[in-house]
């Protein structure tokens, strides 16, 4: 469940605070023109999905190369925190930048196409390799129960009958 507070942050009263929000439903709506992260895969990958440009501002670990490929990608732009340069002004310039240029996100929809495409591909690869590597065994869970029906439980011959009894 999602737990908001009803107080104002830094006296705006168009953000509050919330334990936990549904990411990828709030970055999938209409309009959600831009996105500021850390650079977690998991979010990156969501903002490709939904199509939605980055601003990517990775702290730790694996997140400034993601961040890295972000800009390198051309799905948003990346800002580091240690930068001598970094202050509000470039902040809030980067932040316009990838929500009114056209590019960011025609380069996340490029994107979003290719992901989606490999997904279908990717399933379609991992069906083969199953069969393949488990060809002995038993795939039974990936048909429909019907298919070990006899005629009459297929017709639904014993339903008829029993239901014409009553």
């Amino acid at each position: 469940t999602t737990t908001t507070t009803t107080t104002t942050f830094y006296n705006k009263k168009n953000i509050f605070i919330a334990k936990w929000l549904p990411q990828f439903a709030i970055l999938d709506h209409p309009k959600v023109q831009g996105f500021v992260t850390h650079g977690g895969l998991n979010g990156l990958y969501e903002s490709i999905l939904a199509g939605v440009p980055t601003l990517c501002c990775g702290i730790l670990f694996d997140q400034p190369l993601n961040c890295e490929k972000v800009h390198q990608f051309g799905m948003g732009k990346r800002i580091s925190f240690d930068d001598d340069q970094f202050n509000e002004e470039l902040f809030f310039n980067h932040l316009v930048e990838i929500m009114e240029r056209s590019y960011y996100k025609d380069r996340v929809n490029e994107i979003r196409e290719i992901a989606e495409w490999n997904r279908g591909r990717q399933e379609a690869v991992n069906y083969v390799e199953y069969v393949l590597k488990f060809k002995d065994k038993t795939a039974e869970h990936f048909f429909p129960a019907e298919n070990h029906y006899n005629f009459i439980e297929k017709g639904l011959y014993d339903v008829m009958a029993l239901s014409l009894v009553m």
